[in-house]
């Protein structure tokens, strides 16, 4: 998209932060509401597109305590109320840009800028966080060469957990979901390695990455309080980033890229992390298509780097149901 539109799109954002609320599967029941419109039957949920999002935990939890068996709106959005299941854990959403250097260097699919969506730990985390590693200044486990929260005072010092980056069309109603990252997840598993060598050396913490915490309290940080964070930083993203595409910009085609063309269409070299393009989508229900995003195929450069590939994959996701299977019932009568 190019810097006037993304301009625009910001400036009508909501401004400052928004809290996010997220516990394991929640998605799930974020997906489901999307699809049952003003209501369906358990049996009817059976045999659509989202059967499988049945056997989450949280989801057939609740769908136990509906005894007519006909599940509505507000039944999914109550249901973080099914308490005992998962902990809660709260973050801060923010938007970002992203862009406006060669796409080769940026990993962007075509020229122009991402928004950027971006989930940021709540100030709780943040005050143990603090409190053990003693980091000597902020993101130090992020990196700002990355779309991360940039700190521009006191009040918005925030440290970014993960981020999405997304490439939007109002005129065909698509969004690209170029990227889902976290540099924190990945650079907390290497300072925990090198605090257990300090400590099964029995050395003090060797200034890691500017890090005066003792090996102990640096391992507890990554073991205890970052733990339950690096196991849904994926889900609790991508979640995070659907809802803001269809809440906030209105959208509801998501197209996502597969390990198959993805680094191809990025120019992504070396070691592309295939969970975050195979299983990760396929939990949240997307399909895999040939069709690229119609707006991409009015992209010369797109349509170049199209033709040297044998067959292009992408994942897409509909969240207009209803409408879907309006269109789908006036076809076949």
């Amino acid at each position: 998209m190019d810097k006037l539109l993304l301009d625009e799109v910001i400036d009508c954002l909501p401004k400052g932060r928004t809290k996010y609320y997220y516990y394991k599967d929640r998605y799930a029941l974020m997906l489901l509401s999307y699809k049952i419109g003003q209501g369906k039957t358990v049996a009817e949920l059976k045999k659509s597109n989202l059967k499988n999002l049945l056997n989450k935990a949280q989801v057939k939890k609740l769908l136990s305590s509906i005894s007519n068996g006909f599940v509505e709106y507000v039944n999914l959005q109550d249901g973080w109320l099914v308490d005992g299941l998962n902990e809660i854990q709260p973050f801060v959403i923010t938007v970002g840009r992203w862009g406006g250097e060669a796409p080769r260097w940026q990993q962007t699919t075509r020229h122009g800028y991402n928004l950027v969506v971006q989930l940021n730990f709540s100030n709780a985390h943040d005050a143990q966080y603090r409190s053990l590693v003693k980091p000597e200044y902020g993101a130090l486990l992020n990196y700002f060469g990355h779309p991360v929260l940039r700190p521009e005072g006191e009040e918005t010092l925030r440290e970014t957990l993960a981020w999405a980056r997304l490439d939007i069309d109002f005129d065909t109603g698509e969004v690209l979901i170029e990227e889902i990252q976290s540099d924190w997840v990945r650079e907390a598993k290497d300072m925990l390695s090198d605090a257990k060598t300090c400590s099964d050396n029995g050395d003090g913490f060797s200034e890691w990455m500017c890090v005066k915490g003792k090996p102990e309290n640096v391992i507890k940080y990554v073991t205890q309080v970052l733990a339950p964070y690096i196991k849904i930083w994926d889900e609790a993203v991508l979640a995070a980033t659907i809802d803001f595409i269809k809440n906030e910009l209105g959208i509801n085609r998501i197209y996502y890229h597969s390990y198959e063309s993805g680094p191809q269409l990025k120019h992504i070299h070396g070691n592309t992390p295939r969970n975050l393009y195979t299983r990760l989508p396929k939990r949240f229900c997307f399909e895999k298509t040939d069709e690229s995003p119609q707006f991409l195929q009015k992209d010369r450069r797109f349509k170049q780097m199209l033709r040297k590939m044998a067959t292009p994959l992408w994942y897409r996701l509909d969240l207009d149901y209803n409408l879907e299977e309006e269109r789908s019932n006036a076809y076949l009568s």
